[in-house]
């Protein structure tokens, strides 16, 4: 393994937990109520983890062909990052989204999605 894949794995990781924290974390900067914030944290952290299971994940049954896997990780990973800078951490989400654009580019010019 080179270190130019070890390294965009590690930042795949990251990026994939970051991007799983920001959901709970954007869900918690909203002006609702407890039970709603606690409801919609745990609604997307469900709806992401289950997506990136069925269709994402590199050994998922029915894992997405490319360009559709591309697509789709851009959209997976990208919309917490999203809605974490309409929740008042714009500086945060431009470096989760820029390390997740970093690997994503790397990763396809590749061949290792």
């Amino acid at each position: 393994m080179s270190a130019l894949k070890a390294a965009n794995d590690v930042v795949a990781f990251a990026v994939e937990l970051a991007a799983l924290a920001a959901l709970p974390a954007a869900a918690w900067a909203l002006a609702l109520d407890l039970p709603s914030r606690i409801a919609l944290a745990l609604a997307g952290v469900a709806l992401f983890v289950t997506v990136w299971a069925l269709w994402l994940a590199p050994r998922a049954g029915h894992r997405l062909d490319m360009p559709w896997l591309l697509v789709a990780k851009i959209a997976v990973l990208g919309l917490p990052f999203v809605a974490l800078a309409l929740t008042g951490h714009p500086v945060l989400a431009a470096v989760c989204g820029g390390l997740t654009a970093a690997h994503l580019a790397v990763a396809t010019a590749n061949g290792w999605l």
